[in-house]
């Protein structure tokens, strides 16, 4: 309820512009042990729907990692979104958790940056080619060192793989804030 009278406060202030952007509320939830039996846990979801974006967390990730996504699909019946895939593609185990992820009922959600990092746009374009990257954020904290960059991104996507991905990506998204499936979510 106070994220719904935060969020209410802000838009009446926004209101006095003449194109105030479109505003969603929700979290990030950072993964914590119990997290697919947390009764507060649809409090987080974006816009009070179905859907939840998760932060994993780094290093290697035991069995319980991936029963608690499933819970929070199954007992939660909610949706898990993976937030920020780039952030796990190092290690020797990249692969083998990376695999084992995309077994599950989840959305994946890239940031901008590694579409434009040498280090990362390889791996990165390959798994959105494969559809194993259906969100796309900018993970923008200010306005210095961590700027809004989905543009460029966008731009790279578009001349590597074409307008069809730019369009996969704007329709999961639409579904996200419209609670409903998104239907080019696939299993590879």
């Amino acid at each position: 309820i106070h994220n719904v009278i935060v969020m209410a406060a802000f838009r009446e202030k926004i209101g006095a512009i003449s194109t105030p952007p479109e505003l969603h509320i929700g979290a990030e939830v950072h993964f914590f042990r119990g997290i697919g039996d947390c009764d507060a846990l649809p409090l987080l979801t974006i816009d009070g729907g179905n859907y939840i974006m998760i932060e994993l967390p780094h290093g290697v990730w035991n069995d319980e990692i991936y029963r608690q996504i499933e819970h929070i699909c199954t007992k939660q019946n909610l949706h898990p979104i993976i937030a920020h895939i780039d952030r796990y593609l190092g290690g020797f185990w990249t692969a083998k958790k990376l695999e084992r992820l995309w077994e599950l009922p989840v959305l994946i959600q890239a940031n901008a940056d590694a579409f434009t990092n040498k280090r990362t746009e390889k791996k990165v374009m390959r798994m959105l080619k494969d559809g194993r990257i259906h969100l796309l954020g900018s993970d923008c904290h200010n306005l210095t060192t961590r700027k809004p960059n989905l543009e460029k991104a966008l731009r790279k996507i578009e001349k590597h793989l074409g307008t069809e991905v730019i369009a996969r990506i704007h329709e999961c998204e639409k579904a996200v804030l419209a609670n409903e499936e998104c239907i080019s979510h696939t299993h590879v």
